[in-house]
């Protein structure tokens, strides 16, 4: 059901990684943007009902496709929005953490 946390369109976030692969791969970029901003809405309300941490990768795939748009203050935004959320475990939640700190450094420096 879409109402349940974790479900967009009536799939769970996680079977839109090949969507969201594909998407990226073809330029679709405002297409990936929206489903990204999605998925992620649905990865945010299932950690909090489950008590869980947010995957990383939906987070580094949609500051991936900002970047490559040179669009520098929603890289950043949405990097801030992760770095405000519980982290499911791995290494991938240390590394974005680091982009946001190299990205908001050398952000500061230019202003």
């Amino acid at each position: 059901m879409n109402d349940q946390p974790g479900f967009v369109e009536g799939k769970h976030y996680t079977e839109f990684v090949g969507q969201v692969k594909h998407m990226c791969c073809n330029l679709d970029h405002e297409a990936v943007i929206d489903l990204l901003l999605r998925l992620i809405d649905a990865n945010e309300k299932e950690s909090v009902a489950e008590g869980s941490g947010v995957s990383p990768w939906y987070y580094e795939r949609l500051a991936d496709t900002y970047a490559e748009l040179g669009r520098p203050d929603e890289e950043i935004a949405i990097l801030k929005r992760f770095a405000a959320q519980d982290h499911a475990a791995g290494t991938s939640a240390a590394k974005l953490l680091e982009r946001l700190k190299g990205l908001a450094a050398a952000r500061s420096g230019h202003r």
